[in-house]
């Protein structure tokens, strides 16, 4: 099976400026390698055998979500367990991560671990989560189930990341109510 190229899941309905598609080419030019290796690596360790084809579905996902990170960049959204060790093993490589944080945003793109003992925020990502998913179906005309599944359980809610006022100059969607952090403790 061949590799899919993010450019390939967009929606051809998607109106992207030339600043945002400039973005775009950054997620997609990145090497991923070092990401690859230390989640084939850390998953090896615990026991579970993971393909070339998983990791690169895997790796597909992870620029999706950095995607919807720059084309709806003045939002928050959450990430999934399954994408989560992708994001891990990518800030991992810090130097490279924040090399490609700052040519794709302009910033460091933060992660926000889930508390699951507030009961607020678990409420809030989910809302989120459930947020980015019909963000994705607006975005992309390709979503692997395995990956960013459609209801996760609240167990399954692990981290987000938050939007950026800056990105309101190249966002292709507006600020959402629904993806603001009013009542919880992120900001």
């Amino acid at each position: 099976m061949m590799n899919k190229m993010l450019f390939d899941t967009l929606s051809p309905g998607l109106v992207l400026s030339e600043e945002l598609v400039a973005r775009l080419r950054t997620i997609e030019e990145h090497d991923f390698g070092g990401v690859k290796h230390k989640v084939c690596e850390d998953l090896g360790r615990a026991g579970r055998h993971v393909t070339d084809e998983w990791l690169n579905a895997g790796v597909l996902a992870l620029k999706q979500y950095y995607a919807i990170a720059i084309i709806d960049g003045i939002n928050m959204h959450a990430v999934s367990d399954a994408v989560d060790p992708f994001w891990h093993a990518h800030i991992l490589h810090t130097r490279q991560y924040a090399d490609f944080c700052n040519r794709l945003a302009g910033r460091y793109l933060h992660h926000e671990p889930l508390d699951h003992g507030k009961s607020a925020d678990v409420d809030f990502v989910k809302r989120l989560y459930d947020f980015t998913m019909r963000r994705y179906a607006e975005c992309f005309v390709f979503v692997d189930p395995d990956f960013h599944p459609a209801s996760p359980g609240r167990d399954e809610l692990v981290c987000l990341h938050g939007g950026d006022e800056a990105a309101a100059l190249y966002a292709a969607f507006p600020r959402d109510p629904e993806a603001q952090p009013i009542g919880t403790s992120f900001h």
